[in-house]
C-alpha cells in the first residue's frame, strides 16, 4: 500500500531530522577527543598576559596577581616581562 505524499513527506522529514541529530553529536564530541590528546603537556610556555595600560595602574596589578595565581595553579612559569602597548 503506497502512502499518500504529506506521510511520504513527514517520512523523509524524519529521517532527515535523525540524520542531523546524529552528525550534531558527533560534531559535538569529536572536539572533545581532539582536545583530550592536544591537552595533555598545555601550557608548554610561561603565562604571557598582555596589558592594554601602562605599568603600575590596577589593570597592570590585576594582571600580574593573576598570572602568579594561573601559573601557580598550572604549574608553569610566570614571565615577568609583561607587555604594554
Amino acid at each position: 500500500m503506497k502512502d499518500n505524499p504529506q506521510q511520504a513527506i513527514a517520512r523523509r522529514i524524519a529521517k532527515l531530522t535523525l540524520a542531523m541529530a546524529a552528525f550534531a553529536q558527533l560534531l559535538a564530541v569529536a572536539p572533545a577527543a581532539f582536545a583530550q590528546a592536544a591537552g595533555r603537556d598545555y601550557p608548554s610556555r610561561p603565562i604571557r598576559i598582555v596589558v592594554a595600560y601602562s605599568a603600575g595602574t590596577a589593570s597592570d596589578t590585576m594582571a600580574r596577581a593573576m598570572t602568579d595565581e594561573l601559573a601557580k595553579q598550572m604549574g608553569v612559569g610566570a614571565d615577568r616581562k609583561l607587555s604594554h602597548f
